[in-house]
């Protein structure tokens, strides 16, 4: 059995409405799968770019808004491409 990527067969994209997008976006399973990937890629991001202020002791509100806000890109990223692969427009269009 050949499964390569190439002779998969395309699925169409769906015509969505705003809110049918919003919706997908909600779901427990994009919204457990982004949350799962903002821990994980987050708190690399974070020891990367705020580690200083962690291992320092001056882990503050500034640093701490900065880290939360570090999180929610990988989140983001998560759920657009959740998105963007339930409803068949992995090109983006």
């Amino acid at each position: 059995m050949n499964d390569s990527l190439s002779e998969r067969k395309r699925t169409e994209p769906q015509d969505c409405s705003f809110m049918d997008i919003l919706k997908i976006a909600a779901s427990r399973s994009v919204v457990l799968f982004s949350l799962k990937m903002a821990v994980v890629v987050g708190m690399v991001l974070v020891t990367i770019n705020h580690g200083n202020c962690m291992w320092s002791g001056n882990f503050g509100t500034t640093c701490l808004i900065r880290s939360l806000l570090t999180m929610l890109v990988p989140y983001t990223v998560a759920t657009v491409s959740s998105v963007f692969a339930l409803t068949g427009r992995m090109d983006g269009k």
